[in-house]
């Protein structure tokens, strides 16, 4: 993400070895983490897809129409 695991933990008040830890962790089992983010992100999108609008939606969609 174009981000230093110094920049990472002085974001987050973070011990440096927990981030190092962390993204040992995250390579260690990068094919299972991305394709469950990806999974997620699918799911997501879908009930994003088949939801009907919200109120705010219908309310914005009613003043650009009438325009």
């Amino acid at each position: 993400m174009g981000i230093s695991i110094e920049e990472i933990a002085g974001k987050y008040n973070l011990p440096l070895a927990a981030v190092h830890a962390a993204m040992a962790y995250y390579y260690d089992r990068r094919e299972e983490i991305d394709r469950h983010t990806a999974e997620s992100r699918a799911k997501v999108e879908e009930l994003k897809r088949n939801s009907p609008p919200s109120l705010l939606q219908a309310k914005l969609k009613a003043i650009r129409d009438d325009q």
